[in-house]
């Protein structure tokens, strides 16, 4: 999961951060909640998978299965523009797991998906959770 691309570099580099936090004295490790926003949110799920400290995830994006999202988000326009990019894309993510696949897997952990998703891939969640 922490392979060469933008979501294993950001999941890399907020482990390192959340190591540092724990060691504050101001922060109760037992209480370990974290938020992700927009193209936050995919490293986000991908730590609270490898922490088991984590007691909490926001999600806050739309979710959906990998494979019907890239393939939006890489549809050009009537010009053939792309207008939307592909370098967080985890190399060989798709034959492995969908994203919400990684949030049935951190079940029973609390979480809120705040920007709602297809219902055929929130269903399986909350069965989950």
């Amino acid at each position: 999961m922490l392979a060469r691309s933008y979501i294993g570099l950001s999941a890399y580099q907020k482990q390192h951060i959340l190591a540092w936090l724990r060691t504050q004295p101001w922060v109760n490790c037992d209480r370990i909640a974290l938020s992700g926003h927009s193209l936050g949110a995919e490293p986000t799920v991908c730590m609270a998978v490898l922490d088991p400290g984590i007691r909490a995830l926001v999600f806050n994006d739309f979710l959906s299965v990998n494979r019907l999202r890239y393939t939006v988000m890489a549809k050009p326009d009537e010009r053939w523009r792309h207008n939307n990019s592909l370098r967080d894309v985890i190399p060989g993510l798709v034959e492995l797991f969908e994203f919400p696949d990684l949030l049935a897997t951190i079940a029973p952990l609390p979480l809120i998906v705040c920007e709602g998703g297809a219902i055929d891939h929130l269903e399986p969640v909350g069965r989950a959770h």
